[in-house]
């Protein structure tokens, strides 16, 4: 990789643009091969996780950022075994070997140390 290893969007500039966001997510994976974070900006958690869906299935390279609130939480409560499989497609596409998830929700800190393989 280059000097810029990954990128993450800004949902407020792209909704200032033309193009929809899905294209522009489209494009930003055409010239960067690393980590993309794109931000889920839907209010409640079930909406939370259709994007995630639907923008994940966009790239490997894709890592869906979730606003860290009680719905944001009630999200990724949900989706405990996707995200793990983000982490792992994120440590593919930048070679990293080591991941960690933390809940800071939960009442007593949970981590996960995943590993490439």
């Amino acid at each position: 990789m280059g000097i810029i290893d990954g990128v993450t969007t800004n949902p407020s500039l792209i909704a200032k643009e033309t193009k929809s966001f899905k294209e522009i997510i489209k494009e930003i994976v055409s010239v960067v091969n690393g980590p993309i974070s794109v931000e889920a900006t839907a209010e409640k958690a079930e909406n939370i996780i259709k994007e995630g869906e639907k923008y994940s299935k966009i790239n490997k390279n894709i890592v869906i950022k979730v606003a860290m609130n009680e719905e944001g939480l009630k999200a990724i409560k949900e989706l405990t075994g996707i995200d793990e499989a983000q982490v792992i497609n994120y440590l593919k596409a930048t070679g990293l070997k080591i991941g960690l998830l933390i809940n800071f929700g939960a009442e007593s800190l949970e981590h996960k140390r995943l590993l490439r393989r």
